[in-house]
């Protein structure tokens, strides 16, 4: 781990990244990283070393994507969304999710449709959202 954290101050100094930016490749990001939910460090270095030792394994990431929405949109068709209790704490739990009103979830993943209308950004069909049944 020093390693990693070396070079993470490097790239910092290298280039001009003020400490406490994110610098990591969206494909091992954690969903906490993404909401911006209070997490333990040493739980998500262990997160992205695994994602990384199954792509070595596999030869393919598992959770491909563009941007965090492609990411978190991936996790939540294979293993769910965070309890509500967690996607409370998040500061950007509202850019991803939906708050119902009545309903026992209080969150709801946005569909790619009401991300794009949200953010303004292009919504394509047959992206890698859609990839994982």
């Amino acid at each position: 781990m020093l390693w990693l954290r070396l070079a993470a101050a490097t790239q910092s100094q290298t280039y001009g990244l003020c400490p406490g930016v994110c610098v990591q490749i969206t494909w091992y990001r954690a969903p906490e990283v993404m909401l911006h939910i209070p997490f333990n460090e040493a739980i998500i270095s262990m997160r992205s070393l695994g994602l990384v030792a199954a792509e070595l394994d596999t030869g393919c990431p598992l959770y491909p994507g563009q941007m965090d929405d492609d990411v978190l949109s991936i996790t939540v068709k294979t293993q769910g969304q965070p309890a509500d209790c967690v996607l409370d704490c998040g500061n950007r739990t509202d850019y991803y999710f939906h708050r119902q009103q009545s309903s026992q979830q209080r969150w709801r993943f946005k569909t790619p449709e009401e991300f794009a209308y949200k953010t303004g950004s292009v919504f394509m069909i047959g992206d890698t959202s859609d990839s994982v049944s």
